[in-house]
């Protein structure tokens, strides 16, 4: 009987041992429900300026006359404080384009101090996004100044009569992803 006993209570304390700890594990994890680890990731919050574009009765003009007769446009790109550096794409999005006007002729050049972008409207779109700059770096808190223009290019031996009294409804569109440097933005 002795050993029988021995046993039993061997058998008991272990059962009452496997409780204790199972009743303390639960306990530890209802005590820990209400403490919260909060892991927070950083943002990005790029914004542009005045994104609306407004350009009326545009005349052909020579190319080389772009900056004085050609529509104009400036815009801010700007990253607030407390975000993270980011890579951007400036887009126009088009919300029309008379077909007549989405061609070689249309043209556009963006200027930054980062440099310049030019090329025209042959694969514009309605309602589409148009990529006129990709891989700009901005860093927090820092603004980037752009200048757009847009002109008809007149070429005297061509007859561009039917480009004249069309319409383009677009405006200026940014998207910002998170990286770490200039090296990371333009790879």
């Amino acid at each position: 009987m002795k050993k029988n006993s021995k046993y039993l209570v061997l058998i008991l304390l272990i059962i009452i041992a496997s409780l204790g700890v199972s009743y303390a594990y639960f306990a530890a994890n209802i005590i820990n429900k209400d403490n919260k680890t909060v892991i927070s990731t950083g943002k990005i919050d790029i914004s542009i300026d005045d994104a609306k574009l407004e350009g009326k009765d545009i005349a052909p003009i020579y190319d080389e006359d772009y900056e004085m007769l050609a529509f104009h446009k400036n815009f801010v790109i700007r990253s607030t404080s407390n975000t993270l550096n980011s890579c951007v794409k400036i887009y126009l999005n088009i919300s029309h384009i008379d077909k007549e006007l989405a061609s070689k002729y249309l043209k556009y050049k963006l200027i930054s101090t980062s440099g310049e972008k030019e090329g025209n409207f042959i694969e514009a779109k309605d309602n589409e996004k148009m990529l006129l700059l990709d891989k700009i770096f901005i860093e927090s808190g820092k603004s980037i100044y752009y200048d757009l223009y847009i002109w008809l290019s007149y070429q005297d031996d061509v007859d561009q009569s039917n480009i004249l009294g069309r319409e383009m409804i677009s405006n200026l569109y940014v998207e910002g992803l998170d990286v770490r440097n200039r090296e990371t933005c333009e790879k």
